[in-house]
């Protein structure tokens, strides 16, 4: 195995289903998010739109949030691939582009007419709302599609998203120096790390005397200096282990995450160090 892929299997990231930075999903999460996507797929085909766009999800408020930022990226992105050239799902990195040529502000986005207007002004015939609950277990996310120039609400549905240890180990993520975008590696156009010195961690005596094996979840953020930072455990193995798990990060070193404009930018994305003995 070489380094690029021996570190790609110790970090686990997508969600709807991606790999290096995208949030795992458990098997009934899995069938929540196809189900849903499917039923939006069909509906937006046999509407006959065109094109779609897909702005944050927003909590009660209305707020934007790292959270309906990253649910609104898997389902763009899920949609997308579901589309089959049928419609069209706006890039989502394309309209962020925008925000700094309009002057927008964090505020501004929690705007509906805000965002209409960026959904129209990139050719959108359709938006799809998305507006998040949260319970300590799950993220409940009520969708509206709805028409981008009378706003009727032409479809509704509901979705669950499971708040595992791996989603919530991309949060609080990191976001642009205005607040108005968060970075996900793997979505909104952003890459995926590339390791250049990845060593893995070391057993410890009392982990080798007690014979343990497991994995460590970890939460880092990868900065745009190739550093990994801000480490903190998500699921703990054992504290000796843990610790030799965010020990190992100080050394690590990464080629920068960069966005869809090719600027560098830090994403926080889970990580896993397995330890077993042979």
């Amino acid at each position: 195995m070489n380094r690029s892929a021996a570190f790609l299997s110790r970090l686990i990231l997508t969600m709807m289903c991606l790999s290096f930075a995208v949030p795992l999903h458990s098997a009934d999460k899995d069938k929540e998010l196809k189900r849903a996507v499917e039923a939006l797929a069909e509906n937006v085909a046999n509407l006959k739109l065109q094109k779609l766009y897909v702005p944050d999800f927003l909590t009660p408020g209305p707020v934007r949030t790292d959270r309906g930022a990253n649910l609104a990226a898997v389902l763009a992105k899920s949609l997308s691939e579901r589309a089959r050239k049928r419609f069209e799902v706006l890039d989502r990195s394309v309209v962020q582009r925008s925000y700094d040529r309009l002057n927008l502000t964090a505020h501004d986005l929690e705007e509906s007419e805000v965002l209409t207007r960026l959904g129209v002004e990139n050719g959108a015939d359709a938006i799809l709302w998305g507006k998040i609950s949260q319970t300590v277990k799950e993220i409940t996310v009520d969708l509206s599609l709805s028409d981008a120039s009378s706003g009727k609400v032409l479809y509704s549905l509901q979705y669950q998203q499971h708040r595992t240890p791996q989603f919530e180990a991309l949060f609080p993520a990191e976001s642009d120096s205005a607040g108005r975008v968060f970075y996900f590696s793997g979505f909104d156009g952003v890459g995926v790390p590339k390791p250049i010195h990845s060593p893995p961690p070391s057993y410890t005596d009392e982990a080798r005397r007690r014979k343990l094996n497991g994995t460590v979840l970890l939460s880092a953020v990868l900065t745009i200096q190739g550093r990994v930072e801000q480490v903190r455990v998500v699921q703990s193995l054992e504290p000796s282990l843990d610790q030799a798990s965010i020990d190992i990060m100080r050394v690590w070193k990464i080629n920068p995450v960069k966005d869809a404009a090719g600027n560098p930018v830090p994403v926080r994305v889970p990580i896993e160090t397995t330890f077993k003995l042979y």
